[in-house]
């Protein structure tokens, strides 16, 4: 990408440097600049979206990590649920023992119960066995009173030990309620970071889609700088044609003109591809006069001469004057330096279509008044150089405003 965009400011850099020739190079540097925002526009998109997509991925991580956490804690509440299963289990199994014991109580006191009926049957024998036997069968039943108020104690106890292990076991449920109520929770939430996590997955196809457009978007801009090189190239060898061709014209001008160049009456002067034809006033026209002199004619002439040979330039006659007001008597006839200017300017024009033989279509005229001085107005040499007509040569296609600048 850092490549793409070297070479695209070199580019436009040699652009910059060159002067435009042509319609179609014109219309293909403003799309050159057009398509440079919106490469612009689309780097600035790329680096955002490349932006969102990192920070993207870095929630995706993180959702993932977090899910694992959460399955993590649940095998975790699964474990106790399980752990707890098993006391109450457990609990259970020791509960039916102690019921057990309890029967076993209860049948060992009944069966105390019948041997004392027996005991109280066998009383109708001898009396001295009766009583003797008696004494044995109230220590005996002594015993047994004491053993079974032991074994009623026991029984109390175990009653007791049940009722905690039945609030244990009722607490128990409570905490495995409450554990599956929170692994209830636990899978919601892993359902909404799954859920979560598949938008996310989902804005990232997206995201990857954009970029792959954008990189699409980038080859196409690519094709086109290739392609703007090509008629670039094309572009500046018939440039170079079109300058040595003015260069002929700039040297037909100055051969045909030497005698008012060392004058100084005449100037001429190229930079690549215009030229710029400078006559004093005084070749031309009096003093507040819009009429051309009959040396003036002649020397317009010859530059037609060579002129009418151009066929691939516009020819701009432009009129100038020197800062000072113009006079009562002239004012009649052209108010402001601004008439004055133009009028001159025009009739070059009509000279150069009528006597000049120069096809009309090549042909422009405008009048600057004293806006555009080559030379200072606070002197005499100077307003005489202000005074003058400018005839200058520029390409077909070129923007006179431009150009001007």
């Amino acid at each position: 990408m850092e490549n793409i965009k070297k070479n695209f400011l070199l580019f436009l850099a040699v652009f910059m440097f060159s002067c435009v020739s042509s319609g179609e190079y014109k219309a293909k540097l403003a799309e050159i600049e057009a398509l440079k925002g919106d490469k612009g526009k689309l780097e600035e998109r790329l680096t955002s979206k490349e932006s969102e997509l990192s920070k993207l991925k870095s929630e995706k991580d993180q959702l993932e990590r977090d899910i694992k956490n959460k399955d993590d804690e649940i095998v975790s509440l699964k474990n106790k649920i399980e752990q707890q299963k098993n006391d109450i289990k457990a609990l259970k199994e020791e509960k039916s023992e102690e019921e057990k014991k309890r029967q076993k109580l209860i049948e060992d006191h009944d069966k105390l119960i019948k041997e004392y009926g027996d005991l109280k049957k066998s009383l109708s024998l001898s009396k001295e066995e009766l009583t003797k036997e008696s004494l044995e069968l109230k220590t005996q039943l002594k015993e047994k009173d004491t053993k079974i108020n032991t074994l009623q104690d026991e029984i109390a106890l175990k009653n007791n030990q049940i009722e905690l292990l039945k609030n244990e076991e009722k607490k128990k449920k409570e905490v495995i309620a409450d554990l599956e109520q929170k692994i209830a929770d636990k899978e919601k939430e892993k359902s909404e970071l799954v859920k979560n996590l598949q938008q996310r997955e989902d804005e990232t196809r997206t995201l990857k889609k954009e970029l792959s457009e954008k990189e699409l978007a980038i080859n196409e801009l690519k094709k086109e700088v290739r392609e703007l090189s090509t008629d670039r190239a094309k572009v500046l060898e018939e440039k170079e044609k079109a300058i040595a061709e003015l260069k002929k014209t700039y040297d037909n001008l100055v051969t045909e003109l030497s005698g008012e160049i060392k004058k100084g009456e005449i100037e001429v002067t190229q930079l690549r591809d215009k030229l710029t034809l400078q006559l004093v006033e005084k070749i031309l026209f009096d003093s507040g006069s819009a009429e051309i002199k009959g040396s003036g004619k002649k020397v317009i002439d010859r530059v037609a001469e060579i002129l009418k040979k151009v066929k691939d330039k516009q020819i701009r006659i432009e009129g100038h004057t020197d800062n000072r007001p113009i006079g009562a008597k002239i004012a009649l006839k052209f108010p402001t330096n601004w008439e004055l200017s133009t009028a001159r300017a025009t009739t070059v024009v009509r000279y150069l279509i009528e006597k000049g033989g120069i096809d009309p279509k090549y042909l422009s005229a405008v009048g600057y008044a004293q806006y555009k001085p080559v030379a200072s107005n606070d002197t005499e040499e100077g307003r005489a150089k202000n005074r003058r007509i400018e005839i200058i040569l520029i390409p077909l296609e070129t923007d006179m405003n431009k150009q001007d600048k």
